[in-house]
């Protein structure tokens, strides 16, 4: 009978802190804070220098603080100094290349064991640059037609640069290789191209580019390049 009880004593010890390692299943959320327009319903994606947010969700996907200690590895390396009790947040730079990953883990800890461990893969990518028509703000195509006498604005967005404004990144535009610039708009993404009178006798096609970059802090640069087809449209 007093094998039995100690048995039930020891049970009632180790049953509650199994209980609770059973129904824990955090969930880990990631963020980033690169540039996108604002009109941009997707996620920003981060790039290298980004800085990186990862947050710990445990009951009904809330951020808790449950007297829990929380337990971080980067690319398996334990971030002692980011650990702790009730560290539910985890924010690190990403140092990746574009097409590669950080691999985030956490090891949730009660007091006297690991009650959960969780593990993201989150992926590096490269700035972006997609054109428009600021006309009508449709997104333009690989080849576009003009004639003589047309013209077009075109807008260039810039995607996940780590950048707070797009004001502040530089906009080199080109035409058949050669620097072309506009001083009819106040925006610095957008340039009106115009395309002179004059008979053209057969399809002339040139290259059309913008090379944007970020003059300050991380080192970032992306392009985007469409052909223009000038034709003669009497």
């Amino acid at each position: 009978m007093k094998t039995l009880i100690t048995i039930i004593l020891i049970l009632s010890l180790f049953i509650p802190t199994i209980l609770i390692a059973a129904t824990i299943n955090p969930t880990l959320i990631w963020s980033s804070q690169t540039l996108t327009p604002i009109d941009y319903k997707g996620r920003a994606l981060p790039t290298k220098g980004s800085v990186i947010t990862v947050n710990a969700l445990l009951k009904n996907n809330k951020l808790t603080k449950t007297n829990y200690t929380y337990n971080w590895y980067l690319d398996n390396t334990f971030k002692k100094n980011l650990s702790g009790l009730n560290k539910n947040t985890f924010e690190f730079t990403a140092s990746k290349s574009p097409n590669l990953t950080h691999k985030v883990q956490l090891q949730l800890q009660g007091q006297t064991s690991i009650l959960a461990t969780k593990t993201i893969n989150i992926p590096i990518t490269s700035p972006k640059i997609i054109l428009f028509n600021d006309y009508n703000n449709d997104l333009l195509s690989n080849l576009i037609s003009l004639g003589p006498g047309m013209d077009i604005m075109i807008k260039a967005m810039p995607y996940f640069f780590n950048a707070s404004s797009k004001d502040e990144l530089n906009y080199e535009w080109k035409l058949g290789g050669k620097s072309t610039s506009s001083s009819q708009t106040k925006d610095s993404n957008i340039l009106k191209l115009s395309i002179g009178d004059g008979f053209v006798q057969n399809v002339l096609s040139k290259t059309f580019e913008v090379i944007v970059n970020q003059p300050q802090g991380v080192s970032e640069e992306a392009s985007k390049s469409i052909r223009i087809n000038i034709i003669n449209s009497k």
